[in-house]
């Protein structure tokens, strides 16, 4: 399971508390604080590939790079340059 990381806080959304295997961090970040990011690999049909979707909510496009520390499961390394006008989204796939 993922377990998101906010200013240095998991946010664990299951009972730990008897102990559990989990690998603790933010799958994906963004080199620009405004962008939202979400991760969708849960809930797919068997012929959707995961993917992210990177929200600007600003007035202007910004260029950012959006990557996954090395060390991450199943999408670490990856690394992409994107720009997302502003206003919008953009679904970037993702290969497991």
């Amino acid at each position: 399971r993922f377990v998101p990381v906010v200013a240095g806080e998991a946010w664990f959304q299951q009972n730990v508390d008897a102990g559990a295997t989990l690998w603790v961090g933010n799958v994906f970040t963004a080199d620009h604080p405004y962008l939202k990011l979400t991760l969708v690999m849960d809930g797919l049909t068997a012929s959707e590939q995961p993917f992210l979707e990177v929200h600007n909510p600003t007035d202007a496009a910004i260029t950012a790079t959006i990557k996954s520390p090395a060390h991450t499961p199943h999408f670490g390394g990856f690394r992409r340059q994107l720009t997302i006008p502003a206003g919008d989204s953009l679904r970037v796939p993702l290969q497991p």
